[in-house]
């Protein structure tokens, strides 16, 4: 899918420098937002701490179908590094499946963000992995797109065992079995 920057967007970028910066969103027992720059800022009501500990990023393919893709995601973590709790978190947290967003800002020399940040990535963390040498963590995060679970089948059928074995008590589908082979008569008399 590609993108187009409309004339306002050309003016300010003739008139103040921009600096492209990637903030990541993720949901852990305590969410983590974290951004590629020096200082902390705020947007849409979450303090994204900039720590640059993004080390790579290997982008965001896009396709013409609706297959998923993945992303991995290298963070730096030193001991004495805001975020280094993720090192933490990487090895005690139940994280798989947890959401992750990863978006694209442009971030003025003032530290403002122009405009909307783009969403580069949307998907769920599959798979992080850790390695320390006493002096800096490296984690590397691996997360699949939101787009995977549409593949998925569930197993679920609309029974009334299946009803109250996820809502006890309830009494929705309770009738489903008698009316299954049960004849109806539409558009005459009977």
């Amino acid at each position: 899918m590609s993108r187009t920057l409309n004339s306002v967007t050309y003016n300010v970028l003739d008139n103040e420098i921009l600096t492209p910066r990637i903030m990541i969103a993720a949901v852990f027992d305590n969410p983590v937002f974290i951004w590629t720059g020096d200082e902390d800022i705020t947007y849409n009501g979450f303090t994204y701490l900039g720590q640059g500990s993004v080390i790579s990023f290997d982008g965001v393919e896009e396709s013409n179908d609706l297959g998923a893709t993945n992303i991995t995601l290298g963070l730096a973590i030193s001991s004495n590094n805001l975020t280094s709790d993720i090192l933490e978190r990487a090895i005690t947290d139940d994280y798989q499946g947890n959401s992750i967003t990863i978006m694209l800002a442009l971030i003025s020399n003032s530290g403002v963000i122009y405009g909307q940040a783009i969403t580069l990535f949307d998907g769920f963390i599959d798979v992080m992995t850790a390695e320390d040498d006493g002096e800096i963590a490296t984690v590397t995060l691996t997360a699949e797109s939101s787009l995977v679970r549409l593949g998925r089948t569930f197993t679920r059928v609309y029974t009334d065992e299946d009803q109250r074995h996820y809502f006890p008590g309830d009494k929705g589908l309770e009738f489903i079995a008698a009316i299954q082979e049960k004849e109806s008569i539409w558009g005459r008399n009977a």
